[in-house]
């Protein structure tokens, strides 16, 4: 579940929402055109890597803030065996899914604030998982 007006974050563990705090240590720098940002989010309970699978999405559910997932997640302070993978978007299934929602939205004449939350289509995603095979 995501933190709403502190976040953009959401993690699952095992497919389950999970609660996060709001960001800490926050970050920001411009770099290379692009404005880089980076927080902490604490669990409010500890979630044990060698039997349960997380995934992290983040995304703006209204899609007027593109993020990506650095594309080596870092696992710090895990089990051995941890292990994380990042995701890119399907962005010619999410482009579809815009298109579609667009001409639902125009054919229904919608308010301006009833537009589709788009976001959750373009996230990109990190998931942790634990193998004991070292």
């Amino acid at each position: 579940m995501g933190c709403g007006l502190f976040g953009d974050t959401f993690l699952r563990a095992d497919g389950k929402a999970v609660s996060l705090s709001g960001p800490s240590d926050w970050t920001a720098a411009y770099t290379e055109g692009r404005l880089v940002s980076s927080d902490l989010r604490a669990l409010a309970a500890t979630i044990d890597l060698r039997k349960t699978e997380l995934t992290v999405r983040i995304y703006d559910p209204s899609y007027h803030t593109s993020y990506s997932i650095a594309p080596d997640p870092v696992i710090t302070g895990g089990p051995a065996g941890c292990s994380a993978q990042a995701f890119l978007t399907d962005r010619a299934a999410a482009d579809a899914a815009l298109e579609a929602a667009l001409q639902e939205f125009a054919d229904a004449k919608a308010q301006m604030g009833d537009f589709p939350a788009m976001g959750a289509a373009y996230a990109e995603e990190a998931r942790f998982t634990y193998s004991n095979e070292l």
